[in-house]
């Protein structure tokens, strides 16, 4: 995003603004590793509710519940206060164990199922991927030291018979992050061109300058100020606080 109160003008009519298969399937989903296994529901006074916490696999496809009281509030606290997994090659067992359960003893492995989705999109290899972001391409596991950290190189080479055979979800998630990003060089890539495609690829992108749609400027910069912490609030039925930065929590129960 810009930091301006002009209008934005970089469309670029050569750029399809499609969703790239290795970002919604690969890359974007790496996110899963934040998920975590339980959901706090938190009053306006920032303490827990007379129903506490929820287990996750409990409710998959089941939101009954936050049509009592003032559930769906106190869910919407809980989600912008209570802390995310770690981003990292860990996911929660409620994802990995017991995904859509649906009352039985264990469920699905939404680990697995991100894996066979690679396969099942005919996504390329992580190696294919690592060249086609300007890094070096893996002759050895070996190679893949400069991103990944050793421990995993001898489980990839256990598992695999080839650096090439290593998907694209699953080495991604391995990288060491860049600094001041939540993923490695490989995701990075994938995920800034999709979002600069997505932008500039849309002729009515809301900051467009041509006369034939574009908001006044006075729209413009009212459209500018909003927030989640706004958005929340607004869709809530009674949420009177939120703290300024909604993806960033303030402190803890």
């Amino acid at each position: 995003m810009y930091d301006t109160k002009d209008y934005v003008n970089d469309y670029d009519e050569t750029v399809i603004a499609n969703v790239l298969n290795e970002h919604a399937n690969a890359a974007n989903r790496y996110f899963h590793t934040n998920i975590v296994g339980f959901l706090n529901l938190v009053t306006e006074g920032r303490h827990y509710s007379a129903f506490g916490s929820l287990r996750l696999s409990d409710h998959f496809n089941r939101p009954g519940i936050i049509e009592k009281g003032n559930n769906l509030d106190d869910l919407t606290r809980g989600l912008a206060y209570q802390p995310q997994s770690n981003t990292d090659e860990y996911f929660d067992k409620e994802i990995t164990q017991f995904f859509f359960r649906r009352g039985r003893p264990l469920g699905s492995d939404l680990r697995a199922i991100d894996i066979q989705r690679d396969r099942d999109h005919g996504l390329a290899s992580y190696n294919d991927y690592r060249e086609y972001c300007g890094l070096q391409r893996a002759k050895t596991f070996d190679d893949f030291g400069d991103l990944i950290p050793l421990s995993d190189i001898q489980k990839l080479s256990l598992l695999y018979a080839s650096p090439d055979d290593v998907e694209l979800t699953v080495g991604g998630s391995l990288e060491r992050h860049v600094s001041g990003s939540l993923v490695g060089p490989t995701f990075q890539c994938i995920i800034t061109r999709q979002f600069q495609q997505t932008r500039i690829g849309d002729r009515y992108w809301f900051e467009t300058g041509d006369p034939k749609i574009a908001f006044t400027l006075e729209q413009l910069n009212e459209l500018r100020k909003s927030s989640i912490s706004r958005l929340l609030c607004d869709n809530g039925d009674n949420i009177q606080n939120m703290q300024r930065f909604g993806f960033i929590r303030i402190s803890e129960l």
